[in-house]
C-alpha cells in the first residue's frame, strides 16, 4: 500500500479490524479495515480489504448494467 502523504511504498499493518457498518451482504471475514503506519514518514492511514470472492460476485451483479454516477452540483 501506499502513504498517501510520502507515496512510500512500505508500510506496517498496526491493527485489523472489521468495519462497524458490516452488512449482511458481507459474510464475517470477507471485510476487513486494517490501521497501518508507513515506515519513512510514520504517518498512520486506514486501508479497506474485500474478499476477492466477494468482489468478482460484486462485478458480475453490475455486467450489463449501465454504470451510475452520482450528479454532481455546482456550488455559487
Amino acid at each position: 500500500m501506499n502513504c498517501p502523504t510520502c507515496k512510500a511504498v512500505e508500510s506496517r499493518v498496526i491493527k485489523t479490524e472489521r468495519p462497524l457498518d458490516e452488512s449482511a451482504q458481507f459474510p464475517e471475514g470477507t471485510l476487513k479495515r486494517r490501521r497501518r503506519r508507513c515506515k519513512d514518514c510514520r504517518h498512520a492511514f486506514f486501508t479497506y480489504e474485500i474478499h476477492e470472492a466477494v468482489f468478482r460476485r460484486m462485478l458480475s451483479l453490475t455486467e450489463g448494467a449501465p454504470v451510475r454516477r452520482p450528479l454532481r452540483t455546482r456550488r455559487a
